[in-house]
């Protein structure tokens, strides 16, 4: 990629445009927004396999059809 710059110095200009870094921008704050959601289920999901443990220890719960999955 770098050689590209080099053999088309044309490409850099384009590639720095206020267009363009606001579009990569907006990838990057979309990507990083996917990160944060994938981040906050797995958070969940552990949460939920603690909840699941606790219920099957306690015998009030187990027996009163409470599930977290």
């Amino acid at each position: 990629m770098f050689k590209c710059y080099l053999v088309y110095p044309e490409l850099t200009e384009m590639l720095t445009t206020p267009k363009l870094i606001r579009l990569n921008l907006e990838r990057l704050f979309l990507a990083l927004e996917d990160m944060v959601q994938v981040e906050l289920i797995r958070n969940r999901w552990k949460e939920i396999k603690v909840l699941n443990e606790y219920a099957a220890t306690v015998p009030n719960l187990k027996t009163s059809n409470l599930s977290f999955v």
